[in-house]
């Protein structure tokens, strides 16, 4: 709810169903709120999804059916399906926030990482900085779902020994670490035996928790990326042979092989189709 004088600027993005099931995570939307002071603001929610907010500017008091919190630029909260709360912002102040929710097998299967109620981080700092990366990337649409996924999964890892009183070590942090070793360098070689040995679990307990946190084998997982950043190369006009050996794949046939079964073409004509649609316009 808003006074009619206070200037508003939002902007939202939803996620559907096919492109957001990744990384054993669903995003379900994030955004960003900008109010001006007059303000009328107010937010009370049932939650049926997991939700991370960041309070860039402003004040705000959260009520939760356990107590009340005073919240201020800087701090980070998140919140559970478990818990209803309602948050009023303090409306002499500009309010500015950026927010997603999300949910998945990853939080069900394994929500001891993280905490069962309304929880609060004062002073974000870096990890508040991350969320506001993420939510600005997926709200321009030119990051692919599936990194902002895993950066996603990151944050979570992060956040756990934060949120909870005691310390606390996810269980999947190796595989997070791997799976954003991939993400930010497909193009290395990387021998999941060796990542399992280092772990300190064998290769086959090392895969079947890889595909539980990502969806895939950690061989497909590694296929998916660097085809989807070839992808991106061959839209910005490298030729098939530069996109195929900036991701690490020597040999063509395999990597014309692998994105024709992920595209439903071949490299070649995906490229080609693509300079045919910029000459026209």
């Amino acid at each position: 709810m808003m006074d009619n004088m206070a200037h508003k600027k939002s902007s939202s993005r939803f996620f559907d169903w096919s492109e957001a099931a990744l990384f054993g995570v669903q995003l379900n939307g994030c955004g960003r709120n900008q109010l001006s002071p007059g303000h009328q603001y107010q937010h009370a929610r049932k939650n049926t999804t997991y939700g991370l907010t960041l309070i860039r500017e402003g004040a705000a008091r959260v009520e939760t059916q356990r107590e009340k919190i005073h919240l201020a630029a800087g701090d980070l909260f998140f919140a559970p399906p478990s818990e209803n709360w309602k948050l009023v912002a303090d409306n002499s102040k500009k309010w500015d926030e950026y927010w997603i929710v999300f949910f998945g097998e990853l939080l069900s299967n394994h929500h001891n990482d993280l905490p069962d109620r309304f929880s609060a981080i004062k002073k974000s700092g870096d990890t508040g900085n991350k969320l506001i990366k993420l939510c600005a990337q997926a709200l321009k649409r030119k990051t692919p779902t599936h990194i902002l996924a895993a950066q996603l999964v990151s944050l979570l890892a992060e956040l756990a020994g934060q949120l909870h009183s005691k310390s606390v070590k996810p269980p999947y942090d190796p595989i997070v670490k791997i799976a954003e070793k991939i993400r930010k360098n497909p193009g290395s070689e990387i021998n999941f035996e060796d990542s399992a040995a280092r772990a300190g679990m064998s290769y086959s307990l090392f895969r079947k928790k890889f595909k539980l946190l990502t969806g895939t084998s950690p061989h497909q997982f590694l296929n998916n990326t660097r085809i989807e950043l070839a992808h991106t190369m061959l839209m910005s006009g490298e030729t098939v042979k530069e996109a195929a050996a900036n991701v690490g794949m020597s040999d063509p046939y395999h990597f014309s092989r692998l994105f024709k079964q992920l595209k439903g073409m071949s490299p070649t004509i995906f490229r080609k189709h693509r300079l045919e649609m910029a000459s026209r316009k």
